[in-house]
């Protein structure tokens, strides 16, 4: 007999319940992206290596595969329930959500990425006002998760625009390190996500039609699984971290290097 699908709004009073941001480990994401067709499938996945100690802050990382391109992405997840990323290129921390926002809440001034020039007032890396829609236990074969959806000022009513658009309590985004505007010409579309091996984010939807990427069923999403092995990019180890002043860097491939002190200024950067 078929598992019944449950889903209910999630209906909070004047108590907000906090809960991690990000996967403590073992997290994957598998997406597409049609602006890099014909290579449109990317994966991320938490790396297993130590946390990155970054100006006195501890950082979990996010390996991100994209067609040949390979990047890291260091995340934070706050007691509050916020979810935090470093930027190296600015070499400042920036929010990404907020787990303990509720329905009808603005979330001021988080970070998200645009790709379409023409249908949102930002472009590339910007901040935005995310105004959180509807908080909503979904559960389905015995999982059950937490998750918000959110609308952000390129939101459309035609639905168009971020049609898909959520945090969700210890996946993060639905996009990895931070939330992606979608709309028209620039999709970043999520097709699984896994945590410790269990589907949080699938394939199914629920029978009312209403909820896309019920939680539940057979792993969909493995790291890296959709991605060809050459497009992993460089592997490298650097050791310790941080360090007195001398470090030891293991791997293969070309990089590019940044050390900054405990105040944040560049020491040395070279490629």
């Amino acid at each position: 007999m078929q598992r019944a699908f449950l889903f209910a709004a999630l209906f909070l009073a004047s108590t907000k319940v906090t809960c991690q941001f990000y996967p403590a480990s073992d997290g994957a994401w598998c997406m597409e992206d049609d602006n890099w067709l014909p290579q449109a499938l990317m994966g991320m996945e938490m790396s297993h290596e130590p946390d990155t100690l970054i100006l006195g802050q501890s950082y979990k990382v996010i390996r991100e595969y994209h067609g040949g391109l390979y990047r890291r992405h260091y995340v934070r997840s706050a007691p509050d329930g916020k979810g935090y990323v470093f930027l190296m290129d600015s070499l400042a921390e920036y929010l990404t959500g907020d787990t303990a926002a509720l329905a009808g809440d603005t979330v001021h001034n988080v970070l998200v990425w645009n790709e379409d020039l023409e249908n949102c007032p930002v472009f590339g890396f910007n901040f935005m006002d995310v105004i959180v829609d509807s908080v909503v236990v979904l559960s389905s074969q015995g999982v059950s998760i937490t998750r918000q959806y959110c609308h952000s000022s390129c939101h459309d009513p035609s639905g168009v625009f971020d049609p898909f658009f959520f945090w969700q309590a210890g996946l993060g985004t639905s996009a990895g390190p931070y939330l992606q505007v979608r709309s028209f010409g620039a999709v970043i579309a999520i097709l699984c996500a896994v945590v410790q091996g269990v589907t949080v984010c699938g394939t199914q939807i629920s029978p009312d039609g209403h909820h896309q990427g019920m939680p539940g069923g057979p792993p969909c999403c493995i790291a890296n699984s959709a991605v060809p092995e050459h497009a992993a990019g460089p592997s490298v180890r650097v050791a310790p971290n941080p360090s007195p002043g001398v470090f030891k860097f293991e791997g293969s491939g070309r990089w590019s290097i940044t050390v900054v002190d405990a105040e944040g200024r560049v020491v040395l950067k070279t490629s």
